[in-house]
Order: C-alpha cells, then structure tokens, then sequence
C-alpha cells in the first residue's frame, strides 16, 4: 500500500459528507486510510497535486506519510512553491508553537478549515435556539 516517492497523488479522497463518487479504478488507498484512521480523519479532505491550490492559510492539516503512518499535523502557515506540487513545501505550527516543514510529494495531504470563536460561538447559539 506504499507509494513510490516520486508518485504524485491524482485521485481525490471520498470525503464523509462528500456524495462524489471516487474515480473508476482508484482511490483503494483511501479505502484502506478511511477504515484506518476513521475517527482522525473525520471531516477532512484530500489534497492531491490537482487540488493543492484549495489549501489555504490557516486550514488544519494532517497528513499520513508513506508508511500509512498518521501525523497529526497542526495549522498551515505558509505554502512556498504551491504551483510545483513536486517541489511544493508547507509550513505548519501547532499549538506549543513549534514549526516545521513537509513536502507535499512525501505524505497524503488532508487538510479541514479552521473554525473561529465567533463561528464556534455561532454554531452552539443554534443548537441551543433548536434544543428549546
């Protein structure tokens, strides 16, 4: 179930919520990565070479290197070489505040967006309106 590491990623990652079916002959992988880290990986979606333009600043990114090991990642702070994906690095910082980096073409890439404590806030506030 490895990858080589000069495989660039071409298939997306079904995500829970998601009703797009995966592409014919694909995606086995993420069978496999969904039934292993389910819980960890609740609500994220795949990043793959195509869609990298789609991580933005700020998102939460976890990521599984290619020994199918889960890394729990943290915040996205900076992305150089975004339109090379062979060459792409992102930055991240999690909350000691400890930064580091990782090459795209080394892990499977998921990212979630981050929620604020306003949306957060928001979202409870709602709940509590249809719970009366």
């Amino acid at each position: 179930m490895s990858r080589k590491k000069n495989d660039i990623p071409v298939f997306r990652y079904e995500n829970k919520n998601s009703n797009k079916n995966k592409e014919k002959g694909k995606g086995n992988i993420f069978n496999d990565l969904d039934n292993k880290f389910k819980n960890e990986l609740y609500d994220f979606e795949f990043i793959n070479s195509e869609s990298i333009n789609n991580l933005k600043i700020g998102h939460i990114v976890r990521y599984v290197n290619l020994n199918d090991e889960l890394k729990w990642g943290g915040i996205l702070v900076k992305m150089l070489y975004p339109n090379k994906p062979t060459e792409c690095i992102l930055r991240l910082r999690n909350s000691k505040g400890n930064f580091w980096d990782i090459k795209f073409i080394n892990f499977y890439i998921f990212f979630k967006y981050r929620n604020s404590k306003a949306e957060n806030f928001q979202k409870l506030f709602l709940k509590m309106i249809d719970d009366i």
